[in-house]
């Protein structure tokens, strides 16, 4: 039996309003904490490099290595990045951290596999390559055959629909930024700011 002058006495338990109170307080500390993730994600993704134009937009000339952060093209990837909070009464909290362009999950975890490419035209630039079998003048003003150059008048090549075998390294984005926070994210969901 308690001391006599620690005793408590509970005379009215509204368990369903600390409930309340509770997962009111989570939510909103699990908002806080995703906001930070999103945040320190996009700070990940917002690293440039040089481009160039390309048939479809853009190319980069400096991707990011295997294991780091994508580099930014068109920081379509970077705008990308949201976060959202779901509140299972009586059980959980939950937070999510994402994006929703398609090459998203293959620069997270890599990608191994085949991909169809649509059918679609080509611009050939004007240009000289060396020719096999072309001929050239030789001494004495005889025509050998050789290694002679040849023009290339600019023209459109039609490509057709085909599959390509393709092989990319994970550069994950997601993952280490929720790993390297794990801590203030900890804090910012008990505190709720």
């Amino acid at each position: 039996m308690a001391d006599p002058g620690t005793e408590v006495t509970l005379k009215n338990w509204n368990a369903d309003v600390v409930q309340r109170r509770i997962e009111a307080r989570l939510k909103k500390g699990m908002k806080v904490a995703v906001q930070f993730l999103v945040g320190e994600t996009k700070k990940s993704l917002n690293r440039s490099q040089p481009t160039t134009r390309a048939a479809r937009g853009r190319k980069g000339l400096d991707p990011s290595k295997p294991g780091e952060p994508p580099k930014k093209v068109s920081a379509q990837l970077q705008q990308s990045v949201t976060g959202k909070v779901e509140l299972f009464p009586g059980q959980r909290v939950e937070g999510y951290i994402g994006s929703n362009v398609n090459h998203a999950r293959a620069l997270e975890f890599g990608f191994i596999g085949d991909i169809r490419v649509r059918a679609h035209q080509r611009q050939i630039k004007a240009h000289t390559r060396k020719g096999k079998g072309a001929r050239k003048q030789g001494a004495g003003g005889r025509f050998v055959k050789g290694g002679g150059r040849i023009k290339v008048k600019a023209h459109t090549q039609n490509v057709p629909a085909h599959t390509r075998r393709m092989r990319l390294a994970a550069r994950p984005f997601l993952r280490p930024t929720v790993f390297n926070n794990k801590r203030r994210t900890r804090e910012l969901i008990i505190r709720g700011r």
